[in-house]
């Protein structure tokens, strides 16, 4: 099984898999993996097979799959992005440690209750592999009392965690 040390190939890029390249995939974060510095996306998933050549076509990506056991046999991979629809993150996820003890990136929301996220962490720190969340409004105004910017539902938001109105914030 490979250690969190051997994820990461020695001043290469860090190669992707997406696992469920659907609508987010589209615009949001396929082409980004391709873009960003440091990043190579190099195989896709989809269960409909024709929609992920059909991906894989239009967006330069070497590899496609029809099936999560199929990509997650692809040795080629250092990482994986899981875009698949929420009520299969945890299922995908804990498969993905599994069968390879990577690093998972799960897109929003990581799981379908706190029962379920909890035990994709407690799974992946048991093993010492990175998990994260795409959850890119991490420095919404909506989310950050302290934001400079304008914003009605800031404060309303703000003030019901403060007073814990809306339940315990973990």
């Amino acid at each position: 099984m490979p250690s969190q040390n051997s994820v990461v190939q020695d001043n290469g890029p860090i190669r992707w898999g997406i696992i469920g390249v659907g609508n987010v995939c589209e615009v949001k974060s396929g082409p980004g993996f391709q873009k960003a510095d440091g990043s190579e996306l190099v195989a896709v998933m989809r269960r409909d097979v024709k929609a992920a050549e059909d991906f894989a076509t239009r967006h330069g990506v070497p590899h496609f799959y029809g099936s999560v056991d199929e990509i997650l046999a692809h040795e080629g991979i250092d990482a994986w992005y899981i875009a698949s629809p929420p009520g299969t993150h945890l299922e995908i996820a804990l498969k993905c440690l599994e069968k390879t003890g990577k690093p998972c990136y799960v897109e929003k929301p990581v799981a379908r209750n706190f029962t379920e996220t909890l035990q994709l962490v407690e799974a992946f720190e048991a093993r010492n592999v990175p998990l994260f969340t795409a959850y890119y409004r991490r420095v919404s105004v909506v989310v950050h009392h302290n934001s400079h910017a304008c914003c009605a539902h800031r404060s309303f938001l703000y003030r019901r965690v403060k007073r814990n109105s809306i339940g315990r914030a973990v």
